[in-house]
């Protein structure tokens, strides 16, 4: 994220601010206007700069040349609050809380993010309804793939592992179908109370024994709570046997819900706040998560499968 300006106008109100950070809320805010061609960058900041005036930020404050400290506010202050916005602005029936699907996984470097987003990307593009992203990461790397996305869903909640309670209901009366939870690599009480909330739990590994063999925490604490889950087996090389050697082994514990490849275009879309559903929506990464999509939505009743016609013979 780009920062424009200091923080520290807001608990100074005596002292004017530099011509320095000035001049740089006034370049960064247009180069990211032309970067995001200026129509929505624009419509986002004065949403954020409404609901920070709501909120009490010191909008009337006038700090020089015609500026206030809301107009220095850093760009990143801005994206945060503009997101929940978004989020929070969500219409729809207040009868339940969303549905929930958390990734979860105690090894680090399986794909938990990358599925999280490619998930999300997929269940909105499949019509279910607002769906939305949730990130309780404190690395926040899927929060910062959705920083740099241009569209406009999925959605972003703000909020972390004490807030979850509050945000699924706040959400849910706001009409939110889905929310996708990215967790960190480890099993821990915090990740214990997400799972907790979990309607369904992807475990995403790589085939290789070693990460094989460090799911057994995982899965225990998932069978603990008493929740459906499904394996995703992530980053396979083509060509190999390991897939198959691999959905062998988990077979014994669970479903083996998709294969995914490992494919440069999947890490390539993501470094753009993207998916390989939208970099290229007719290869077989595209695919590949939608097989996911499809397994996951119709375990957990967001997405009904057509049940095949009746030949006549």
């Amino acid at each position: 994220m780009n920062k424009i300006g200091p923080l520290s106008l807001f608990s100074s109100p005596g002292a004017p601010p530099s011509t320095i950070a000035l001049d740089a809320a006034r370049a960064t805010a247009t180069r990211a206007d032309q970067e995001a061609g200026g129509v929505k960058l624009r419509r986002r900041f004065a949403s954020a700069r409404g609901l920070l005036t709501k909120r009490g930020f010191g909008s009337t404050l006038d700090i020089g040349q015609g500026w206030t400290a809301i107009d220095v506010i850093p760009y990143s202050v801005f994206r945060l609050v503009a997101s929940d916005w978004r989020a929070d602005e969500l219409t729809g029936d207040a009868m339940n809380n969303p549905t929930v699907i958390v990734l979860a996984s105690q090894k680090g470097g399986v794909g938990k993010t990358t599925l999280a987003a490619h998930l999300a990307v997929a269940a909105d593009a499949s019509g279910i309804g607002a769906v939305a992203v949730y990130d309780t990461d404190p690395q926040q790397s899927l929060a910062r793939w959705w920083d740099r996305r241009e569209a406009e869903t999925p959605h972003y909640a703000r909020g972390g592992v004490d807030e979850l309670d509050a945000t699924l209901e706040r959400l849910g009366e706001k009409g939110l179908r889905l929310l996708v939870i990215d967790t960190p690599p480890a099993v821990t009480g915090a990740i214990q109370a997400v799972v907790r909330r979990a309607d369904y739990v992807v475990v995403p590994t790589k085939p290789n024994m070693l990460d094989l063999e460090a799911l057994g925490s995982t899965v225990s604490l998932v069978r603990e709570l008493g929740k459906p889950f499904a394996f995703a087996l992530t980053m396979v090389k083509a060509g190999t046997h390991v897939a198959a050697d691999g959905a062998r082994v988990l077979s014994s514990f669970g479903t083996v819900a998709a294969i995914v490849g490992d494919r440069t275009g999947i890490a390539t879309s993501m470094n753009r706040g993207g998916t390989i559903l939208e970099a290229d929506p007719k290869g077989r990464g595209a695919d590949e998560i939608r097989q996911l999509w499809e397994a996951v939505g119709s375990a957990t009743g967001l997405l009904h499968r057509k049940k095949k016609a009746k030949q006549h013979v």
